[in-house]
Parts: C-alpha cells; structure tokens; sequence
C-alpha cells in the first residue's frame, strides 16, 4: 500500500473528469437545441449545415424577390386594362364618326376630341405607369415592338445638331406607309418625334424580307425644342424573326433562384404601349375616311396590348407556380438541416441520465479511494 501516489484515486478522478466533459457537452446541447455547437461536434456535418443554411436563406429572399416581380407585373397589367378601356372608347367613337350621319365640322369636331383626349392620355400612362421608379409601359422592360410588328432600338450617345452628345435613351420606330414612304417615330423620355421619310438622301434604308432595316445617314427637322438632328450609324430595326445585336429585348430579370446560373432566372418583356409606337400618332376622326383607317389602327393597337397583357398574366401564372416551388424546397431543405444540427432530445436526455449517474458514480469512489489512507494510519498506530 502507499499513501504518496494514490492510483485509485487518480483512475476515479480521470473518470469523473471524462464524464463531466460528456455531461457538459449534452447540457450544452440540450440548453441549446443543437446537436452541433462548434466546429469539433462534427466538422463534417457542420460544413453540410452551414451549405444548407445559406441556400435556405438564398430561398427566403428568392420568394421575396418572386412576390415583388409579381407585384410588378400586376402593376404594368393594371396600366394595360386603363389603355385596352380607353382604346375601346377610340374604336366605339371612330366607328361612330366613320357613319355618314355626322356633320365634320360639330359633330365629328366633338368627337375627335374625345378621341385624341384619350390618345394623350395612353400617351401618358405609357410614360408614367412606374414601379419603384422603373417606368414599365414606355418600352424600357424590353419587348418594344412598334405598330408595324418591328423591334424600336434604343440608342445612347449619338449626334445632336454636330458636337452635341445625347446619352439617354432613344426609341425609334419606322412604321411603311401605303404610298411605299416610310415614317420614323423617335422617343426620347416623354417627347415624341415623326418624320417622314420621302427623300431618299434623307435616309438609306435595306429592306431585306421586313426582316433587317439599316439606317443611316442624318434625320433633320425634327427640332421642337430639344433635337436639332439625329445622326444613325449601322443601327439595326428588327422583326420577331431576327435577333437584335444591339438591344436587350430579354427585358428585366427576375432572380427567383439562390443561385447565380442562368436557370435561376426569368425575363419579362413589355412592349412600348403609346399611341405613337401603336400606329395611333397621327390618328383622327375628322372624317369618314380617317376614321375608317382609325378602326383599322385601334383594332391593332388592341391586339398589341392584347399581347403584352397575355404576356404579363402567363408570367404571373407562372411565378405563382415558382413560389409554390421556392416554398417546398425551403421546407424540406430546413427539414433536412434540422436533422444534421439539430439535436434529438430524448436521445440526450437519456445520454445526460447517463453521464450524470457515472459523474455521481465516479465521486463516490474517489471518495472511497481516499479512505484506503486511512486504514494504513490505522494499521500504524496498532504497531
């Protein structure tokens, strides 16, 4: 027996020590709901987790994102009914003047002005129907088509009157007239420019199957206050057929992903809903003969907007269809990151039972391993 190292002791207290340190850790887990707490519970499983994790909140903000975009296009959708209402009343009131039963100078006097009242005012909700700022029926989600079924280009940093630079944006439109001239319709923010196009120094234009129009050369007269003249080089004019090079006619990106791939995104397109680029610019009612073209002209101005709002409606049914989508994938993802770090309760329960009985254990034979001290005193004082 010796009293200057007591073995027993030491092996109760290096058990004591073990099971205290697995007690913690199973109070640690059972305080905080976690199975993993650091990286040394289980680094594989915590990198896993971590992965989940962010993906999981890339979801969250990706639904937040989807219900913004169709807030967006409810938005631009709700603009569309004001201008398929009002071209409606147009149609009604050419139709109307287009009967040989009115006088031109009272009857159809009063009736153009309604007419060209509610083409100012299409005029209008095109250029401002906004959301969050973003205007979205002036043609600047993309989509632009004119009334001859073409593409307008928006240019940046061409020529006005010599030196001058223009750096905003520009939307041309070259709309074929019976008479085989042509009329170019510029945009620039909410002014509306047309000239047309009977000489052909003005201007040299490719007409290749209505597929590709090249313009070039220098546009004059088309002064009213701002532009003085238009220089355009090498831009292109598209059909539906052809790609454009030069414009974006994806129109915005919805990021309805928590990834940055491609997939993870989709594009919505508005056309350009003003009178001008629907053919109705220089539309009246003044006469019989001008109203029966008006007919013809509302008729597909509505079908233009027929598109854009069948458009908008199958991109809203789809996005619901996307949050429904972006829901299950962050419930089974959270469900499956929940079983690597979560802990399970009444399986620590029972392994914090158990560390704290042996704890217990472990401290009762440290204490019966410093009596054996004793009995050797006692085994002393007997000599």
């Amino acid at each position: 027996m010796r009293i200057q190292t007591n073995i027993m002791a030491l092996n109760a207290y290096r058990n004591f020590g073990i099971n205290a340190q697995m007690a913690s850790k199973s109070l640690r887990r059972l305080s905080s709901g976690y199975r993993i707490n650091s990286a040394a519970d289980d680094a594989a499983g915590l990198a896993i987790s971590e992965k989940m994790r962010g993906q999981i909140r890339g979801l969250e903000m990706a639904v937040t994102n989807t219900q913004n975009a169709v807030s967006l296009l409810q938005t631009a959708e709700g603009g569309l009914n004001e201008v398929h209402t009002m071209l409606t009343r147009m149609k009604e009131l050419a139709v109307q003047s287009a009967n040989g039963t009115y006088d031109n100078e009272v009857d159809r006097q009063a009736l153009n002005l309604e007419y060209q009242a509610l083409k100012d005012e299409i005029n209008r909700v095109s250029s401002y129907t906004n959301y969050n700022g973003m205007k979205l029926l002036d043609g600047s989600l993309g989509g632009k088509k004119g009334a001859n079924g073409m593409q307008e280009l928006g240019i940046t940093g061409i020529s006005l009157g010599g030196t001058q630079e223009y750096s905003g944006s520009l939307h041309l439109n070259l709309t074929k007239n019976e008479d085989n001239t042509f009329t170019l319709a510029l945009r620039a923010e909410d002014k509306v420019y047309t000239k047309k196009l009977t000489d052909m120094s003005d201007a040299v234009i490719t007409l290749e199957d209505m597929t590709i129009i090249t313009l070039t050369g220098t546009f004059a007269d088309l002064k009213d206050g701002v532009i003085s003249s238009i220089t355009v080089k090498e831009q292109q004019l598209v059909t539906d057929k052809a790609v454009s090079r030069a414009s974006s006619s994806r129109g915005i990106a919805f990021q309805i992903g928590a990834n940055g791939s491609e997939d993870n995104r989709v594009y919505a397109a508005v056309d350009d809903t003003s009178a001008y680029m629907m053919g109705l610019g220089d539309t009246d009612i003044l006469n019989p003969e001008n109203a029966r073209k008006a007919v013809d002209l509302v008729d597909g101005a509505t079908n233009i907007v027929s598109r854009s709002r069948a458009r908008l409606g199958a991109m809203q049914n789809r996005l619901e269809h996307t949050l429904n989508n972006l829901g299950t994938q962050i419930e089974n993802l959270t469900a499956a990151e929940s079983r690597i770090r979560d802990v399970d309760m009444a399986k620590e329960m029972m392994a914090y039972t158990k560390y704290n009985i042996l704890m217990q254990a472990a401290q009762a034979m440290m204490s019966q391993a410093m009596n054996l001290p004793k009995q050797l005193l006692a085994m002393l004082q007997n000599l």
